[in-house]
């Protein structure tokens, strides 16, 4: 079928399903239905919270059809999504704590601010993350009294349908969420839609390309990263070398916050890149390693690691998987690499790169940190708090980890980046979804000394 959207087994290539993309009369039945439910949604806040109370429920019954179906979808491990589940069953307890907390605002005697539902919500799902990254946004959106309506990864369309049936097992009405199936056309036409707002995540590129289409509707954005880690030479060397091993290599690399460069100062590099090596080389690390999530992807990072090396970058050592599958990638580990690259901090590397530069102190490591349109997270590795504090003041990004890596707040609560990793209002999760609304009370009925 001419433009069907496949999904396969990444390990493998073995054909999972064949899905035909909605059509735009399809999308846009979809999304009036979410305008059309969403006043009757909106009513019954208590419902909202027992519903959500009924999708914990779901997540946790149904958690091993979870991890069979994303683990097969997009390859990774099935650990990596029992932790993900857990999280998200934390999330729903934490969004109904902080929903019930959202209150007007006296302002003064004669003013208020009260918050509503900003409407109908479009977002753009990804495949690295698609449980995940899709429910930080549905459980608070959904509690503030929204619809929202889903452009699936044409990688994890599976994945999103799984969603779907756990809000239809939790009693969710029909119309309060639903996936629309498509590609970046698909994606377009929801972005142009009247819905009130657009959660996107996904490549800079991509991003540019929604925020010019979809005119002044709110908008949400998360846009890749390429986040630092400074290791000072008063760390802990070894508990830095666990951290930013599995920061560098956890899912193989393609996501996001991951560890993609690393700033070592030069007091402890020697010993600091040999136990990295001896780390890399073990067993238990290999077998961490699963496929990335199609072909292009291994094409894009070879691409990547050989501008590196012309840019004077050297291969210290490439790990050799115990799998002749295609869709593997050998983790690499890279030294020398030039504080003037042009390709390392402006290029999102999204594989299991290890990317290794020797700094004369962390202040050059913050300088080389912060050289970079990207902002989404960084790691600081050192014993002495108070400087660990003092180099995340300095940092920017949006999420900064001292002594670890990586993990966000629970259900992506505050997960913003900074410069082009994000286009977002720095507010709690709850608030994004909603909208404000002033009023003044003119209690006395008289008339104002400045009216004409």
């Amino acid at each position: 079928m001419r433009g069907e959207i496949v999904s396969y087994e990444p390990a493998t290539g073995m054909l999972l399903q064949k899905f035909r993309p909605y059509s735009e009369t399809k999308i846009k039945e979809i999304i009036r239905k979410a305008r059309k439910v969403q006043p009757a949604w909106v009513k019954d806040d208590k419902k909202r919270i027992m519903l959500m109370k009924n999708l914990a429920k779901m997540l946790k019954l149904n958690k091993i059809d979870i991890i069979m179906t994303v683990s097969q979808e997009i390859g990774t491990k099935k650990a990596d999504t029992y932790g993900i589940i857990d999280d998200l069953i934390q999330a729903i307890r934490h969004y109904i704590k902080r929903y019930k907390a959202v209150k007007k605002i006296e302002y003064d005697s004669t003013s208020e601010i009260r918050f509503y539902p900003v409407g109908v919500i479009g977002q753009m799902g990804v495949w690295n993350f698609p449980i995940w990254q899709t429910m930080i946004t549905l459980i608070p959106a959904l509690l503030a009294g929204n619809t929202l309506v889903l452009k699936s990864s044409e990688y994890s369309t599976s994945s999103s349908f799984m969603i779907k049936e756990l809000l239809r097992k939790a009693d969710f009405p029909d119309g309060v969420f639903d996936v629309i199936i498509g590609g970046g056309k698909e994606g377009a036409i929801l972005a142009r839609s009247d819905v009130d707002m657009i959660v996107f995540t996904g490549s800079v590129d991509t991003g540019k390309k929604i925020l010019s289409s979809c005119g002044l509707k709110k908008c949400l954005f998360e846009m890749s990263g390429n986040n630092a880690a400074i290791v000072c030479d008063d760390c802990d060397i070894k508990q830095a070398v666990e951290g930013v091993t599995w920061g560098s290599l956890f899912h193989s690399g393609e996501v996001c916050l991951r560890v993609k460069r690393i700033y070592v100062e030069k007091q402890i590099a020697k010993e600091f890149i040999e136990l990295l090596k001896k780390k890399m080389k073990k067993e238990d690390t290999l077998k961490e390693i699963t496929p990335l999530i199609r072909p292009s992807a291994v094409k894009n990072l070879d691409r990547q690691i050989k501008a590196l090396k012309k840019e004077g970058a050297k291969i210290l050592y490439k790990c050799q998987l115990p799998t002749k599958k295609k869709g593997f990638y050998h983790p690499h580990m890279l030294l020398k690499v030039s504080k003037k690259s042009k390709i390392l901090p402006k290029e999102e590397l999204f594989g299991p790169i290890v990317c290794v530069t020797e700094v004369k102190d962390w202040k050059e490591g913050i300088e080389l940190a912060n050289n970079s349109c990207y902002g989404l997270g960084a790691s600081v590795w050192t014993k002495n708090n108070s400087k660990g504090k003092e180099i995340a003041d300095l940092l920017e990004a949006g999420n900064i980890w001292i002594n670890d890596c990586c993990i966000p707040l629970t259900g992506g609560e505050y997960f913003y980046g900074w410069k082009d990793s994000g286009f977002s209002p720095s507010e709690e999760r709850i608030k994004i979804f909603m909208k404000s609304k002033t009023i003044k009370n003119n209690k006395k009925c008289e008339k104002k000394d400045w009216w004409f």
